[in-house]
């Protein structure tokens, strides 16, 4: 196992924003997602084609996607949440490429 010292100036950098992100903002591994549908009350909009527009994050919970209504208060942090994890999901893949790069470097030198 390397210690900090050795990592390079970047991957000290991708370390620390992984770090931050993670302790000290919430995240949502799940997406954004606008559902259209007819409510089936007679003489309602719906029924004419102007469909009611209403909000979901789709997620997976234990190998099965699920998706839960999202109040209109609470799409703001909701959506902020799912960007920190796109960030998240960046960060870990550069983290995972470098530490593979370095694996496999110690391969070849021995």
């Amino acid at each position: 196992m390397h210690h900090r010292r050795h990592l390079t100036v970047s991957e000290r950098d991708v370390r620390s924003r992984l770090t931050k992100l993670i302790h000290l903002n919430p995240f949502i591994n799940g997406s954004l997602v606008i559902m259209k549908r007819s409510c089936g009350k007679k003489g309602c909009k719906c029924q004419k084609g102007k469909k009611h527009v209403s909000l979901y994050v789709a997620y997976n919970e234990n190998g099965k996607r699920k998706m839960r209504f999202i109040a209109k208060p609470l799409l703001k942090e909701i959506q902020l949440a799912v960007g920190r994890n796109k960030e998240f999901k960046k960060l870990s893949n550069i983290l995972s490429l470098n530490n593979l790069k370095r694996l496999l470097e110690r391969e070849r030198k021995n």
